[in-house]
């Protein structure tokens, strides 16, 4: 497979799901707030680790062979990705947070 190919449906594909997220959190609210830590600046969405995950396991399962090691990265990336998105809107526990890095760790390992 051609390399530019590949670099350019990646770059397509991330930009799109990226400015896709960027728009839907605005349009449903999911912003940050500045001025909860004393910053004078607008809102802006947050959490956008979630589509930046979203394009990479959209462009990995396009290119890559899905195989038992592939697959638990995937998920143990999906599973902290989900992880500091819950943690972004309600705020969770170090030991929880602690407890879901050692079960990621522990699907890679």
């Amino acid at each position: 497979m051609n390399l530019f190919f590949v670099a350019w449906f990646s770059l397509v594909v991330g930009f799109s799901v990226l400015v896709f997220g960027a728009r839907l959190f605005a349009k449903i609210g999911v912003l940050d707030n500045p001025t909860k830590y004393g910053f004078s600046r607008s809102p802006v969405p947050y959490s956008m680790g979630v589509f930046a995950c979203l394009a990479f396991l959209l462009i990995s399962l396009y290119f890559i062979d899905l195989n038992l090691q592939v697959g638990m990265i995937l998920l143990a990336a999906t599973l902290l990705v989900g992880t500091c998105f819950v943690d972004d809107r309600i705020g969770l526990s170090p030991v929880i947070r602690l407890l879901v890095q050692v079960v990621a760790a522990s699907l890679v390992v």
